[in-house]
């Protein structure tokens, strides 16, 4: 189903309290892709006039552009402690964040991963809000979460 693009965001996983799982959103963030690769191995024999490929490694890379905000605490917290080669987790998708200091934040629905940041970059142009681009490449596999399935 079609929905807004506004409505899935860029979250990532803060450091942890305790039991309890919380994600951070960036603030301030203007757009977010996840892009699914998978390698084409060519099978094809002398006997076939068409290449024939089947699917090998799959892999998948994050960007996600944010306003450059260095009041925002999670922003801030990404450039103090993260730098090229830091594992993290990430939700690209909706959420609930955590009602009380004793509970986890719900995935309404998404797609979770671990990925290592490859690169965080910013945008200084005359005339325009400074941004920030933060890069990262899937460590394993993307898996949905949809919770009303």
């Amino acid at each position: 189903m079609a929905q807004l693009g506004n409505t899935t965001k860029f979250y990532i996983r803060s450091i942890i309290t305790g039991d309890y799982v919380r994600f951070g959103w960036l603030g301030c963030e203007t757009a977010n892709s996840l892009n699914r690769t998978a390698e084409a191995l060519e099978c094809s024999d002398k006997s076939d006039v068409w290449a024939r490929y089947i699917a090998g490694k799959r892999g998948a890379t994050i960007e996600a552009t944010v306003y450059a905000d260095n009041t925002d605490d999670q922003q801030v917290e990404l450039l103090d402690r993260l730098s090229a080669g830091t594992k993290v987790w990430v939700l690209i998708g909706q959420m609930t964040p955590h009602q009380t200091a004793n509970s986890s934040d719900t995935i309404d629905e998404g797609d979770l991963v671990r990925g290592v940041i490859t690169g965080i970059s910013d945008t200084n142009d005359f005339g325009a809000v400074a941004t920030r681009t933060f890069n990262l490449t899937v460590d394993d596999e993307v898996t949905h979460t949809d919770p009303a399935e």
